[in-house]
């Protein structure tokens, strides 16, 4: 009978960590066999690797049509918003309604003045206020995208190269075991929490798709397949990872729009 294998609630890969010699040149298929090894994971549905196809994941990452709380979007050359899930960290660094963040703080600046016949310089201090909080969020969302968003790019593109020559020895294990450990923590368990948020799972749901990327990453041992699986997976993390580096742009410059209708 299949089993499904719990991982609990942490990003993958759980409680294990990779470790290979560290001055090894190895290749991308023995990173990954080494790691395989270490889990030993046993079989789990047929139906729950199928739903964790990549294919089927990306509709509640990218372009969303029914975007629930922690999404946002940006709009195209002809005005067509795109909704991007986001994982609840992200969303917090984007302005993304710079004239209602602007307003709040205009209004909380007027509140906290006392009642007075010459207000003129209460209004002046609410306008800046107004400005100086768009500006704040605005520098944050311009920080995550050039710290984190921007430097995955080429992350990423370097791990589909390693991916798409599995035997070639490229990387010293320290550094592969490196590159693979963020890669599932950061991208793939980023993924599974936005995904977490837009399709409103269970902790059970939760740990079953856990377990099937899991298993379609380290487990599958069909012909192939094992690269294809990490190929469908890298992919959609890039593509996650440009949108999201669309999303980000947008908003900076409508803020951006904003404070320069303010400062004239």
């Amino acid at each position: 009978m299949s089993r499904q294998r719990v991982h609990g609630q942490q990003p993958l890969p759980g409680a294990y960590r990779l470790e290979l010699p560290p001055d090894d040149q190895v290749s991308f298929s023995r990173v990954v066999a080494y790691q395989a090894e270490r889990l030993a994971l046993g079989p789990i549905p047929e139906l729950n690797v199928s739903l964790a196809d990549p294919q089927l994941l990306k509709p509640d990452l990218v372009d969303i049509r029914e975007p629930k709380d922690t999404t946002g979007f940006y709009e195209t050359a002809r005005g067509r918003r795109v909704h991007i899930a986001l994982t609840p960290d992200e969303y917090k660094y984007i302005p993304h309604f710079p004239a209602a963040l602007g307003r709040s703080a205009i209004n909380g600046t007027l509140a906290s003045r006392p009642q007075r016949q010459d207000y003129a310089e209460d209004q002046s201090a609410a306008r800046r206020s107004g400005v100086h909080a768009v500006r704040n969020r605005r520098d944050e969302s311009q920080k995550y995208l050039d710290e984190s968003l921007k430097t995955e790019v080429k992350k990423l593109a370097s791990a589909l190269e390693s991916i798409h020559h599995p035997g070639l020895r490229r990387k010293k294990g320290l550094t592969s075991s490196m590159d693979l450990n963020w890669f599932t923590e950061h991208h793939v368990g980023g993924m599974l929490i936005a995904l977490r948020e837009q399709r409103r799972w269970s902790p059970d749901k939760y740990t079953a798709a856990q377990a099937a990327i899991e298993y379609r990453l380290y487990g599958d041992r069909e012909a192939g397949k094992r690269v294809q699986n990490w190929l469908s997976i890298v992919g959609l993390a890039q593509t996650w990872n440009i949108e999201k580096i669309n999303l980000f742009q947008f908003k900076i410059d409508r803020a951006d729009e904003y404070i320069a209708e303010r400062q004239t």
